[in-house]
Parts: C-alpha cells; structure tokens; sequence
C-alpha cells in the first residue's frame, strides 16, 4: 500500500526489509504455524526499523 498507493518507494522497502528480518530471526504468526499474535509481531517488526 505505501508503494502503490501513496508512492512511498523507501519507506515500503524499509518496511519489507524489517519483516524479512523478522521472519529470519523465527516470528511466525499462528498462520504461519508460531505462535505469535498481532502484538508480539508488531513489536518485532518495530524491533528491525
């Protein structure tokens, strides 16, 4: 949505780059089989920026 919708090219790729982050360091939401919920996620995400 930043990208497409506002044009916001840096911010989309930073905030891309820190859920990839997320994602390696091990934050998986439960659909993704982990157990975290929406809160833990975002702090997590927070964490990379």
């Amino acid at each position: 949505m930043l990208r497409h919708a506002f044009g916001w090219e840096t911010e989309a790729v930073a905030l891309e780059s820190a859920v990839d982050r997320a994602l390696a360091e091990g934050l998986r939401t439960r659909d993704l089989g982990g157990s975290a919920d929406t809160a833990q996620a975002t702090k997590a995400v927070l964490a990379q920026i």
